[in-house]
Order: C-alpha cells, then sequence, then structure tokens
C-alpha cells in the first residue's frame, strides 16, 4: 500500500486521482503510525518550505519519515515542495531544517533578465540525466511547473534531470536509491506524468 503524506500542504486529490486510475491501494497519512502500513511513501506539496518544516517536526512526521525510508527502506516519491525537502535545509523565510534524505539546500530562483518572473509556471521540458525515476519516458519531455525555488543538491549524481529557466539550468528531479523527487507536478503532467508514477509503483524496496 502506498502511503500520500497529508499534512495541508499538498496536492493530494489531484495524486489520489492518479493513484486510483492506475488501481495502486493508497492511505492518506495524517498520522505517524500509519507509516507503518505503508510499503511506499508519496510525498505532495505546496507552499511555504519553513511552515511545512514546522509542521513535520512539531508533529514528529519528520522523525518518522526519516526512519520509514533510512531503516525500514521505505520508497519515497516528493513532488514539487515535497521534493525541496527532501533536502538538508531551505532558505524561505529563514532557515529551516530538511528531511536531510538528499543533502542540498533549497533556494530561491535569482533571475537575471527582467522580463522573467516568478513563480516559473507553465509546461517546460526536462534535460534526462538518469533513466531510472524516466523510465519510458523521451529525453526534453514537457511537464508542469509552478515554483519560485529550486533544490541546488550537494551531489551531482543524485540530479536526474534539469530545466531551463530564465537562461540558466536547475535541478528538476533528484534521486538517490529509493529516494526520488521530482520539481514538477506529474499530477498535472499528463501521460509522462502518470509514467512517473508507473514507474514509482514498480519501484522494489532495497
Amino acid at each position: 500500500m502506498i502511503g500520500l503524506i497529508d499534512i495541508g500542504i499538498g496536492n493530494v486529490g489531484s495524486v489520489g486521482k492518479v493513484l486510483n486510475l492506475l488501481d495502486q491501494e493508497f492511505v492518506l497519512v495524517t498520522e505517524n503510525s500509519q507509516l507503518g502500513l505503508c510499503s511506499k511513501i508519496i510525498f505532495p506539496g505546496v507552499g511555504s518550505y519553513k511552515s511545512a518544516s514546522e509542521v513535520l517536526f512539531k508533529s514528529g512526521m519528520a522523525q518518522s519519515l526519516r526512519k520509514a525510508v533510512l531503516q525500514d527502506k521505505k520508497p519515497i516519491l516528493g513532488i514539487c515542495l515535497g521534493m525541496q525537502l527532501l533536502s538538508s535545509a531551505g532558505e524561505e523565510f529563514g532557515h529551516s531544517e530538511g528531511l536531510n534524505l538528499i543533502q542540498g539546500k533549497t533556494k530561491l530562483i535569482e533571475l537575471t533578465k527582467p522580463e522573467t518572473v516568478l513563480p516559473h509556471m507553465g509546461w517546460n521540458d526536462v534535460r534526462i540525466n538518469c533513466p531510472n525515476i524516466f523510465s519510458n519516458i523521451p529525453d526534453q519531455a514537457c511537464f508542469y511547473f509552478v515554483h519560485s525555488f529550486k533544490f541546488d543538491v550537494t551531489d551531482e549524481e543524485a540530479t536526474t534531470s534539469k530545466t531551463e529557466y530564465d537562461g540558466k539550468e536547475f535541478c528538476s528531479a533528484v534521486e538517490k536509491g529509493i529516494v526520488w523527487g521530482v520539481q514538477f507536478h506529474p499530477e498535472k503532467s499528463q501521460k509522462y506524468g502518470i509514467q512517473i508514477f508507473k514507474n514509482f509503483c514498480k519501484m522494489n524496496a532495497c
């Protein structure tokens, strides 16, 4: 069973619809103890890194998620803010701790062109570096983005795709063992987004 993290920050409804489409059994995880019922975890998120970090750590969900992934070896897929929270820390509204499942920091996208605005919103292609998370998806496939912050990954090998905005590339997907993350919204990205979920559902735990 897939655990869909629901701490009030994610687009759980749309993700749930995709999982129903794929006939994947899932449970909305609102309490730490529910993680024990799950073999895989999806962590969608929208909004502020700082606010989400506070909820995660005050509720104990952060510690439970780290145990589920690092000790119990349950695969996790972070989506948008959910991917950013896989990082060590975030800089939105000051320093906040992340789950530290992939080393790096979440930082504001720095713009250089006066005509470019934030958030980065709409369809954009991804330059794929690693096939696992993008199995059966062509290079330069388009996905739907809505974000103003980016995940600066310390370990370049964990970056599985990059996307260009404002003339610069940022990390648009990460993968380190059973830890996966995508900056875009696969639940809003039609057939290639659905394929991301298919790939995750087929992944085996370590």
